[in-house]
């Protein structure tokens, strides 16, 4: 005979296990509902009329469809969840790392951005991070805060830096070949010895900013505001792709247009 004490042990050791464990759970769900309403219908004989059975195929297919619909919204519903969630994990990690001056640093760093990328991310807040000898080639940073970073020796080649601020940022020895910085702000950036060999700087800011020894190669400078620059010198200007409408000292840019006149 089954007392009440060990009806109730039953009950808890049922609710463990609907807890701990989906399959068991959805096992015994089946279980009830064949005990509660398959067999007493089989038994009644229903299954055996015609009408009751065409019923049962047209309510079955109303049922699969409606389990479709929502499979696949819920499964949207999921992933979207999850992405969010990589997200945040992938923002966090970079926000612990910040201000680290170790290789280690700018290793994870680096493969948080690499992954936020391949989610779809590109505006990322990156100020005052490590990222010293990075590969970033082909990376989309475009709208991201990047000022006070330290970049240098940093592979930028054909990067999408559309409207960064890079205030401040040490760029020394870069490669920047081919990357868009349309709009960004450089101003008080170092750009020291970097090969900035085709790079698109219009209507940047470049105020104040270092180009000792810089390769401006094929340069594209349109409307961009040079004002104040440190180290620049006519030689590397005059090769330049094109620098219509930029700001910089007119003593500057008639030596830079004597040694190249398609300037």
């Amino acid at each position: 005979m089954v007392t009440l004490k060990k009806l109730w042990h039953i009950c808890l050791d049922i609710y463990r296990r609907l807890d701990s464990d989906n399959i068991t759970s959805a096992l015994i769900v089946l279980v009830v509902l064949i005990i509660l309403i398959i067999i007493p219908t089989f038994l009644s004989g229903k299954y055996h009329e015609p009408d009751f059975l065409d019923n049962i195929l047209g309510e079955a297919n109303g049922m699969v469809l409606d389990l479709l619909i929502f499979g696949v919204f819920v499964t949207w519903l999921s992933s979207k969840r999850e992405t969010k969630r990589q997200v945040l994990h992938y923002k966090d990690e970079i926000d612990d790392f910040r201000n680290w001056p170790d290789q280690t640093a700018a290793r994870r760093i680096r493969g948080n951005i690499r992954r936020l990328n391949k989610l779809g991310v590109h505006k990322m807040d990156l100020h005052e991070c490590y990222l010293v000898d990075a590969n970033l080639a082909d990376i989309n940073l475009k709208g991201s805060d990047i000022w006070g970073a330290n970049l240098s020796g940093c592979d930028l080649d054909s990067a999408e830096m559309q409207r960064c601020d890079l205030w401040k940022t040490n760029l020394t020895k870069t490669i920047l070949q081919g990357a868009d910085f349309t709009e960004a702000k450089l101003n008080d950036a170092n750009l020291t010895g970097s090969n900035l060999s085709g790079v698109i700087l219009k209507g940047a800011n470049l105020t104040n900013t270092n180009f000792q020894d810089a390769n401006l190669n094929n340069a594209i400078l349109d409307d961009a505001n040079l004002t104040g620059v440190e180290g620049l010198e006519p030689i590397q200007l005059s090769k330049v792709k094109s620098l219509n409408n930029i700001l910089l000292d007119e003593k500057l840019l008639i030596k830079a247009r004597q040694h190249n006149q398609k300037l």
